[in-house]
């Protein structure tokens, strides 16, 4: 589908559930990642984010994505 993972600073989830501001801000990594794939200043940007349920990701991002993606397009937006 085209996506890419990062990671915030949370190493585990155990550190994501006790530590939840160390989830909520991405690794050094992370940040250059993005910088090199991301298009510079679009309309939309859309994160897929797995929080507590990576199986809810993927039973629906593979029928959502598409969607949301067409009707983006459809709309003009870029």
């Amino acid at each position: 589908m085209n996506l890419f993972r990062v990671r915030s600073q949370a190493a585990n989830k155990d550190e994501f559930l006790t530590r939840p501001e160390l989830g909520r801000k991405l690794s050094d990594e992370a940040l250059k990642l993005i910088d090199e794939k991301c298009v510079k200043n679009p309309q939309v940007q859309i994160c897929v984010v797995d929080g507590l349920s990576s199986s809810a990701i993927e039973a629906n991002i593979p029928d959502l994505l598409p969607a949301l993606m067409q009707g983006l397009t459809a709309a003009g937006v870029k």
